[in-house]
Parts: C-alpha cells; structure tokens; sequence
C-alpha cells in the first residue's frame, strides 16, 4: 500500500475483515453500517452502531526507517515511503434487544478479539472479500498485520480522559504497515565512463 490513501484504506478493510465475520453469527442484525471507524464519543449507546473503530495514534514503523533511495529509472531516485503503524481503540456498544446488555458487549469484544487473532496477517482471498464488503476495489496491497496492544490501565485511563469520557470496555490493536509513498525525487547523472589507477606497493605509479 503506497500512497496518501493508505490510512483510510487500512480503516475500511478492518471494517470490513469485521463485518464480514460478523454476519455470519447476527446475520441481518449486523452489518458493514454496524461498525463505524470514529471516536466513541461520537456514537450513542443503544443505536445502529454496535463498534467503533477509532484510530487514535499514528507512529513511524522503526524497522522500515532510514531506507535507501529507490532507484526510479531515467537517472532520478525517490525518497523511500513514509512507514506507519496504527493504533486503534475498538469499543462494543449495546444494541436493540436482544443485544442490549453488558453481557452481550462482553460476548461482541470476544468475537471480535477472535476474528484479528485468526486473521493475524491479513492477505489474498480473505483480504479480498474484507475489501468487497466495503465496496473497496484497491490493488496495490498485499497484506496486513494485526496485533494486540497491551496498554497498561494507566495509559487506556488517560485516552478515555482525554475523550472527556468514563471509561468504557474497550480494547486497542496495531495494525502494521501503512506506506505512504514519497514525492520527493532528486537527479543522479548516469555514470558514463570511469578509469582506474592501480599502485604497486613499495613500487612506482602505473595504470
């Protein structure tokens, strides 16, 4: 995935790896319109949304940094892309009855938690129909990572606070990697002719 639409996409495909999962336990209770990638102070409990989605930090992949130019032909080379992992809060919220009760958040976060662990990386067919279900037709994407971010008590606290929020049941994953191309290229001159001087050791100058 290499362009400025990386965030967003990566978004709508985890929206849609749920969704699609989903279904097939809440059939026409649940669908892609149940998930909705925004910050839970923006959803009412009790509504058509039964998760959030909220994508609360972004951070440069450090295992990607300080790449090489990319050669890009016709004597120029490019900037190597931006690499980044996300950060998202999933939060279940109560639905119409029968799934209006704690009990059934409970279960939702359960579910949901088991999808992304089966589906850890991301990639072909199951990646395939996660785009569909979002209506997303995008190519240039091979696979996505999904983990678990273990955030102490102390930190989750501190983001509820920050949404001026008590604090809900919620998780929070990385998914890894989101490139976003760079722009910048710079000219390197073809290398047209070289010569070489070799030295004798101890000897005189020869070529």
């Amino acid at each position: 995935m290499n362009n400025f639409f990386a965030i967003g996409i990566i978004g709508e495909i985890f929206r849609g790896l749920l969704s699609l999962n989903l279904q097939k336990i809440y059939n026409s209770d649940f669908n892609s319109e149940s998930i909705k990638l925004a910050s839970p102070k923006d959803v009412e409990s009790g509504g058509s949304v039964r998760l959030t989605l909220f994508l609360y930090q972004i951070v440069e992949n450090a295992y990607t940094k300080n790449q090489p130019m990319r050669n890009t032909g016709a004597g120029s080379v490019r900037q190597p892309p931006l690499s980044l992992n996300l950060y998202y809060l999933i939060t279940p919220y109560a639905g119409e009855p029968p799934y209006d009760s704690e009990v059934e958040k409970n279960i939702l976060l359960g579910k949901v938690m088991q999808i992304i662990y089966d589906n850890a990386i991301l990639k072909g067919t199951i990646l395939s129909d996660a785009m569909k279900e979002v209506s997303l037709e995008y190519d240039n994407i091979n696979y996505i990572c999904f983990s678990l971010n273990p955030i102490s008590l102390d930190d989750l606290t501190k983001l509820w606070n920050a949404l001026d929020m008590p604090m809900q049941l919620s998780v929070a994953y990385e998914v890894r990697i989101a490139f976003i191309e760079s722009e910048r290229k710079e000219k390197r001159p073809r290398i047209i002719s070289k010569s070489e001087d070799f030295y004798q050791k101890g000897g005189s100058h020869g070529s």
